[in-house]
Formats: C-alpha cells, sequence, structure tokens
C-alpha cells in the first residue's frame, strides 16, 4: 500500500496555482534574501520579497533556503 501511494505522489504534478520561494546569498552579504523569481545561472538583479528592493545573486547560487545561515526578516 505505501508503495501505491508514494508512486501516485511522484506522478502528481504540482499544482499552477503554486508559487515557489527562492533564497539567494549576495556576495558579501550574510543574509539570505527571499524571492519568487528563480535566480539566473549567470547571476543578476532580482526583486526580493523583503522590501529591500533588488539585489544581485551570484552567478549559481542556487535556489534553497540553507537552514545553518540567518535570512532577511
Amino acid at each position: 500500500m505505501l508503495e501505491e501511494m508514494e508512486h501516485d505522489m511522484l506522478d502528481m504534478d504540482p499544482p499552477e496555482d503554486r508559487h515557489t520561494a527562492y533564497r539567494f546569498t549576495p556576495r558579501g552579504e550574510w543574509l539570505q534574501h527571499a524571492t519568487l523569481t528563480q535566480p539566473p545561472e549567470e547571476g543578476g538583479p532580482i526583486d526580493t520579497l523583503s522590501g529591500h528592493g533588488s539585489r544581485t545573486a551570484p552567478p549559481n547560487s542556487g535556489t534553497r533556503m540553507r537552514h545553518t545561515q540567518q535570512f532577511c526578516p
């Protein structure tokens, strides 16, 4: 039964109305910033959700939150 449930979960498409929050840390900063825009692989300016305006994401910054690093409130 468990295997069937796991298989069904893997076959599901994510809902279209779902949003993804991405995290990135600009160079020279310690705090992570959140955005609804996926950071480009080559890096570049991105609007943040914190109200701090645009920040520059470094190249290949990744998209996952680092749970051991502080984030911008």
